[in-house]
């Protein structure tokens, strides 16, 4: 079963909202606490809930965050900043993943939509029949059809090339000579075959 997406927003039920604020907070810690012991880090949480006083976590401890908080001020600005997340652009990342998964869905929903229409037209359907959403949605799918077959056009043609340069750049085959033995058997020879036809010619 997929998981549902949950909407980054704050939570109108208190109740509820309580409820999912002490589970994700022990899972934070958690997580925490596992990172720290796995990678040999300090880390150091705080968590103070709005309008509620005194209410602050501060974790491991209080006495053991103030000193992680000062080592960690004791660091120049720029040794700080190297990779430092502000919470300014965590929530642009989110947003950013949020307008691509959007997109993304859009553009399978209208991938779908293309198809069924495709597959509707070669049925017999006629494009007056369409409306301006769909002839748009099905003349999105052929452009995307046709640079899918140009681009694997193209990457046979590179194929073919490289092989043929690759054919074209072997190096001949190396020329057999024979060998002084051999050499000298076939002058024998040729000289043999020379007195057959050099002899006088017989008269009839």
């Amino acid at each position: 079963m997929a998981k549902r997406r949950i909407k980054h927003e704050q939570i109108a039920n208190a109740s509820k909202r309580n409820a999912i604020f002490g589970r994700r907070a022990n899972s934070l810690l958690k997580k925490a606490n596992e990172l720290s012991l796995l990678c040999g880090v300090d880390i150091g949480v705080i968590i103070h809930k709005q309008g509620a006083e005194n209410d602050s976590i501060l974790w491991p401890s209080p006495d053991a965050f103030e000193q992680r908080l000062y080592k960690f001020l004791d660091f120049s600005n720029f040794e700080r900043a190297k990779k430092m997340v502000l919470h300014e652009q965590y929530l642009e990342k989110m947003i950013s993943m949020e307008s691509e998964y959007f997109l993304k869905s859009m553009k399978r929903t209208e991938f779908k939509e293309s198809q069924q229409l495709l597959s509707e037209v070669q049925q017999g359907k006629h494009l007056c029949q369409l409306d301006l959403y769909q002839l748009n949605c099905l003349n999105s799918t052929i452009d995307e059809m046709l640079k899918n077959l140009q681009k694997k056009d193209n990457e046979l043609n590179n194929e073919q090339q490289q092989q043929q340069a690759q054919l074209f750049s072997l190096p001949p085959p190396p020329l057999l000579l024979p060998s002084p033995g051999m050499a000298a058997a076939m002058q024998q020879e040729i000289g043999g075959n020379d007195q057959l036809f050099t002899g006088p010619m017989s008269e009839e």
